[in-house]
């Protein structure tokens, strides 16, 4: 074999090899082409739901507002604490009771005695038939409570204003003669909570 032919065939063997590159190149551009145009139309459909899916988003947030709204304006509280004072007669709670509230009155903390001779109690008040009762159908040293002039109830840990057709200050007391008051010691604190 001459050196002309071995040199023909080294430089068409060289040619081939660079067509060979450059085809694969162009196939490889070719391919990341498409592959980012692809990218870019998902990229663009992917902005499209987004931009939808905020504004849905904020329509459903609103809703629980509102309806929180409507329930507040339904249905509201306020919660009083008050200290009451063994050795004072009737105090106001400064609560208004109207016939559309719902008023529960419980005990919260404190002891209180009816005479530095008594043990102190919780406003249950004492087991015993004590003389010296306010209202002698209530135990001694109970916690009892009033309406206006309405008639007096015995509050004791618990008590329910529900529905009643009663209106005016709510008042509180120990239940003991006013003319033992004096003696009295410590105090107990009423949580009132009320819903109209």
């Amino acid at each position: 074999m001459s050196v002309n032919t071995k040199k023909r065939k080294i430089k068409l063997f060289i040619g081939l090899a660079v067509i060979i590159v450059l085809l694969t190149l162009i196939l490889l551009l070719i391919h990341i082409c498409s592959s980012q145009a692809d990218s870019h139309v998902e990229q663009t459909e992917l902005d499209k739901h987004e931009s939808i899916v905020p504004e849905k988003e904020e329509i459903e947030e609103k809703k629980p507002v509102v309806r929180k709204q409507e329930k507040d304006e339904a249905h509201q509280e306020k919660i009083v604490m008050i200290d009451v004072d063994p050795r004072k007669n009737w105090q106001n709670s400064g609560i208004t009771v109207t016939p559309e509230m719902r008023i529960n009155i419980t005990h919260e903390k404190g002891k209180w005695s009816a005479g530095h001779e008594f043990a102190l109690v919780d406003a249950e008040g004492y087991q015993f038939q004590g003389l010296r009762r306010r209202y002698p159908s209530i135990a001694l040293g109970a916690l009892i409570g009033r309406v206006g002039n309405s008639k007096v109830f015995k509050v004791g840990n618990y008590y329910e204003i529900d529905g009643s057709d009663i209106s005016g200050n709510l008042f509180l007391r120990i239940n003991d003669a006013d003319d033992y008051l004096f003696d009295n010691q410590g105090s107990i604190t009423a949580k009132i909570i009320v819903q109209w």
